[in-house]
């Protein structure tokens, strides 16, 4: 058996540590997003996933009703987000994470859809630092279906629920 001499046994310590460096970097970003509120917003269509960033309410949940659940959809893991939910108000809103899948995606079966968000987010954090704008806002009771009151286009009027966002000033 081969054993390390002292310059590669302090390379090797030097790597580990850069790893766990580069780990707990990655926690903290999620700890500091407050990962109680995530969801992932998995989607097979760019120009849905840039209505969400530039905070285009109406196209996402009006215009592109249709595309919810065939082209995009919201995934929440987020454990006080799913508490927010037991009592819900129009205004819940998560952090989501824009996760890109194949259209073929939403022909999968759950437990097949949860292993690729799961794949594609392994990819992301292995592949680069996780960085807070990959997050978007993301009002739940906006998404099509999951509250009754969103079925009229009037819904999505509430500019206090429904904000035109910073990143459109």
């Amino acid at each position: 058996m081969a054993t390390l001499n002292p310059g590669e046994q302090r390379a090797s310590a030097i790597r580990c540590a850069a790893m766990a460096r580069k780990c707990r970097r990655q926690l903290a970003i999620f700890h500091s997003q407050r990962i109680v509120n995530e969801q992932f917003f998995a989607c097979a269509d760019p120009s849905l996933a840039l209505a969400l960033r530039g905070f285009r309410w109406r196209t996402l949940f009006v215009d592109e009703r249709t595309a919810w659940g065939t082209r995009c959809e919201a995934r929440i893991f987020g454990h006080a987000l799913l508490e927010k939910l037991v009592a819900p108000y129009k205004a819940c809103t998560g952090h989501a994470w824009i996760v890109e899948v194949p259209i073929d995606y939403f022909t999968l079966d759950d437990a097949a859809r949860r292993a690729l968000i799961d794949e594609r987010v392994a990819q992301r954090l292995n592949a680069e630092p996780l960085d807070s704008r990959a997050f978007a806002p993301l009002p739940v009771l906006g998404v099509p279906g999951w509250w009754a009151a969103n079925a009229s286009p009037d819904f999505y009027d509430d500019t206090n629920v429904f904000r035109p966002g910073r990143r459109n000033r």
